[in-house]
């Protein structure tokens, strides 16, 4: 049991966060609020019908589904595992795949063993923390930071990059919701033979001619590495690397955050391998859903109050001019029934505090403006 004196030391630490408006909370919505928060972009996360075909799936699978019992290079390996990778790979179009617990340990397990001594990672500034970290954990000592969605200053820096280069990007940036110019990135790593590494997070499932993701159109036009993540609009949770045959197993043989942690169980990649069904079936609808969203409140204007700029995906950044607007946001927007949060440092630089919208198929236009009219009369 902790001490006084350690309780103390935390209890001080909580008061300078409480003091810089840094300090979070964990909230729960009550069903029936209005969504402009999660990540579920297609709404497979609630969808009924995916559910009863998980359901039926998991029943019809005669084996313990509640427990993996280890590592998958111990107990927690199964051949259900294999056929669905093989599935997967064939989804993104890739020769393999190595599926992860989460999306965090994918890019932390990739990036973590992908460079060595000698090597070189270039990364957006904008890069997910995960891919940040992953590098830090690595061999390799030459890791900068570019400017974001900046080519210019990403070729300067490949201009003077040493051994093998990899150039770390997200097709979709989670906190501005702006895509990468990965045309260009394709053909920059190319002319230098870098080897780009896309997480693809926040297009999976609402991008390319199936769900497959933005980067899957350039896979074959440079030396690419994506990760792929299920949390978000397949509504399920895992991940998933894409590799050649030996990648994958040096990834099985040397990734840290693969080879040190229980396997998933069971039923996490039965819901994985229906959603991904499930996605097949009715992604024409879905994503026409979506961008019909998008396209509504690109159409509608806030007040001056705030700076946004126009949705290129699910993901909006609503920066007010006066930060002061977003203390308490959180509680005044649950008491409306809306799910809406404030980001604060140090997810984003400071300055830039903002209101990070999702927008999502199963919103209305009339929930849009709702929004925006509640936000625009904030004070």
């Amino acid at each position: 049991m902790l001490n006084e004196k350690i309780e103390q030391r935390y209890q001080d630490r909580m008061g300078v966060l409480q003091n810089k408006g840094l300090d979070r909370e964990l909230r729960a919505y009550p069903k029936g609020a209005i969504d402009f928060l999660s990540n579920d972009y297609l709404g497979l996360a609630r969808s009924k019908e995916l559910a009863q075909q998980i359901q039926i799936a998991l029943y019809q699978l005669d084996d313990q589904v509640y427990g993996s019992g280890g590592s998958r290079l111990l107990a927690g390996h199964h051949d259900y595992i294999e056929v669905l990778e093989c599935e997967l790979a064939e989804f993104y179009q890739v020769d393999s795949v190595l599926t992860y617990a989460s999306g965090y340990m994918a890019n932390l397990g990739l990036l973590n063993c992908l460079a060595d001594r000698g090597d070189t990672y270039l990364y957006d500034e904008l890069s997910h923390v995960c891919m940040k970290e992953g590098m830090r954990l690595s061999k390799a000592q030459k890791q900068y930071a570019f400017r974001h969605n900046d080519l210019n200053d990403l070729e300067e820096k490949l201009k003077k990059a040493s051994g093998q280069v990899f150039v770390a990007v997200e097709s979709v940036y989670s906190m501005d919701g702006d895509l990468a110019p990965l045309q260009n990135l394709v053909k920059l790593c190319a002319h230098y033979q870098a080897i780009l590494v896309v997480d693809e997070a926040h297009s999976t499932g609402i991008s390319g001619s199936h769900g497959e993701g933005m980067a899957a159109a350039y896979d074959h036009q440079c030396e690419m590495i994506r990760v792929h993540t299920f949390g978000k609009a397949m509504g399920c949770h895992g991940a998933l690397v894409t590799t050649t045959p030996s990648l994958k197993q040096y990834l099985i043989s040397r990734s840290r955050s693969f080879i040190y942690t229980t396997a998933p169980p069971l039923h996490q990649w039965v819901a994985v391998r229906e959603a991904h069904q499930f996605l097949k079936k009715h992604y024409a609808s879905l994503s026409a859903d979506l961008f019909a969203v998008i396209d509504t409140l690109n159409q509608m204007q806030l007040n001056e109050d705030w700076l946004a700029s126009k949705a290129e995906s699910p993901i909006v950044a609503l920066i007010p001019r006066k930060k002061e607007i977003l203390k308490g946001l959180t509680e005044r927007a649950a008491s409306n029934n809306i799910m809406l949060r404030p980001i604060f440092p140090p997810t984003v630089a400071p300055g830039t505090e903002r209101i990070r919208m999702s927008l999502h198929a199963y919103n209305s236009a009339e929930e849009v403006r709702q929004v925006l009219s509640w936000l625009g009369a904030l004070q």
